[in-house]
């Protein structure tokens, strides 16, 4: 996976490096982002000692599939890394095409109360190779992707430099080449991350989520990063005027807590300014947390409130609502199966000791 993270101009440096000409490392390219072959003996046009050198120096380190879940409108699929992690990533199947939901970090560092993903924290930053890895996996068991998100584990602008990395890769034209349109930052408002991103000459899309209309309730569901709603969203909006794209604001609804007709005004009133389309996304149960999902008519009437407020608005379709399927929970269902066997193994051992 460490080649995958290698942009154009760092493998022409290697190849370089290795006396090969730069072509060769187009060809490289090419192979690895749009044919999305990881073997090099497949790589046919590249002769053979510099596949030989390649195997020596890279391998086959490429991500497993450790478990899934999931049917054709949703596979969630747990990912493992090389050094044990495990991540989570989505392949979603959509009228016009597939798109996947790939994780920035191994755990997360926000902490949302009503989300699985940051209920142990953040255990490492993933390099820019394992997130396009991810995609690799996704590319072999669909075809091609027509639009991606950064929306899994993890907050990639607490990540930056490696989720733009793996972003440039994903978007360069000798390779993938999705349009830069069609890839998307979402952050629970990280404002340095955003005027960053802003920053950096890309013109990705940003998504900004919510999940709240006022400051006090929005400190409650993310107790661990959560900065005034009026500095998150001046920064998306100056983000999206500075690309020109526009925002996106996901508000997870939470049955009880953030889904009355009040609350959706109170959103309208927040967003309208920046015109901003919202996602609104029906909460799925996460085994551990009080929350609830709203019903049908609950979600609704909230996405009518805001259509009557002159916000273009959706709802998300629940495609996640398999056993343990939210985000984080795959990962989590595999930690404790791995805790049990410990458990297990450690138990025979103090047996046999006897």
């Amino acid at each position: 996976m460490r080649l995958l993270g290698y942009p154009l101009a760092e493998l022409e440096a290697l190849l370089r490096g290795w006396g090969e000409p730069a072509y060769r490392a187009r060809q490289l390219f090419e192979w690895l982002h749009r044919h999305n072959e990881l073997r090099f003996s497949c790589m046919t046009s590249l002769p053979g000692p510099l596949r030989a050198r390649l195997e020596a120096d890279f391998g086959t380190d490429r991500p497993t599939v450790l478990d899934h879940t999931g049917d054709d409108d949703a596979r969630k699929l747990l990912i493992g890394l090389a050094d044990g992690e495990r991540v989570e990533s989505v392949l979603m199947g959509r009228p016009w095409g597939q798109a996947a939901c790939v994780s920035s970090q191994v755990g997360c560092p926000v902490g949302c109360v009503f989300c699985a993903s940051g209920r142990d924290g953040l255990a490492r930053n993933l390099a820019a190779g394992e997130i396009v890895g991810q995609l690799s996996i996704l590319r072999a068991m669909a075809g091609p992707i027509r639009r991606v998100v950064f929306m899994g584990m993890g907050e990639p602008l607490l990540n930056l430099e490696e989720s733009l990395t793996a972003a440039r890769i994903i978007t360069d034209r000798n390779g993938w080449a999705l349009p830069t349109r069609n890839l998307t930052f979402s952050t629970i408002g990280i404002v340095r991350g955003i005027r960053a991103l802003a920053g950096s000459g890309d013109r990705f899309r940003l998504a900004l989520s919510l999940h709240a209309a006022d400051d006090t309730l929005r400190r409650e569901l993310v107790p661990r990063w959560s900065e005034p709603l009026r500095d998150v969203l001046r920064a998306g909006t100056e983000y999206a005027e500075a690309v020109g794209r526009r925002l996106t604001v996901a508000y997870v609804l939470l049955g009880g807590v953030n889904d009355s007709t009040l609350d959706a005004r109170s959103l309208a009133a927040l967003v309208g300014p920046a015109r901003a389309l919202v996602n609104v996304i029906p909460f799925n149960p996460v085994p551990g947390t009080s929350f609830e999902r709203p019903t049908p008519a609950r979600v609704a009437k909230f996405v009518a409130c805001l259509h009557e407020a002159g916000i273009r608005a959706s709802a998300r379709r629940s495609v996640g609502l398999a056993s343990e399927a939210a985000c984080g929970q795959l990962r989590r269902r595999a930690a404790r199966c791995a805790e049990a066997d410990d458990r297990c193994t450690d138990a025979q051992t103090k047996e046999d000791d006897r």
